[in-house]
């Protein structure tokens, strides 16, 4: 078995762990110090396993993804006039608001024609400037 396979069975069974335990476990076997830190480098690619420096330390430890959340689902909004709700009643009917929803200038300006009582034409002022 290679040693960047050993390392890495070692490091699924007891992460996190950092290189200088890695490096011990290794030189006890009779790997030396260049051949471990060159599996190391394979080690540090693997997808499955993440490495985070702390210190003068690399820590290694195994990927887990994370739990994703589930999707957040509303109940139906109980519109008006459906389910039993009554049917919705404006509160002050006398407020016209459909001005809001007016989508031309023109219409906009008939209706401030219209509101305040005054022909179109009186609406609209010319200003003269200064020069002529």
């Amino acid at each position: 078995m290679e040693l960047s396979k050993r390392l890495l069975a070692y490091i699924e069974k007891h992460f996190p762990v950092s290189d200088e335990v890695l490096m011990r476990v290794a030189n006890s076997k009779g790997f030396t110090q260049s051949e471990v830190y060159s599996a190391l480098e394979v080690v540090g690619r693997d997808r499955s396993i993440t490495t985070k420096v702390r210190g003068s330390a690399i820590w290694y430890t195994m990927f887990i993804a994370p739990i994703a959340k589930p999707a957040l689902v509303l109940p139906p909004y109980p519109w008006p006039g459906r389910d039993g709700i009554p049917e919705f009643v404006m509160p002050f009917p006398e407020i016209d608001m459909s001005h809001l929803f007016l989508k031309t200038r023109e219409e906009r300006d008939a209706y401030k024609a219209e509101a305040s009582g005054r022909p179109l034409h009186m609406l609209k002022k010319h200003y003269v400037n200064a020069r002529g």
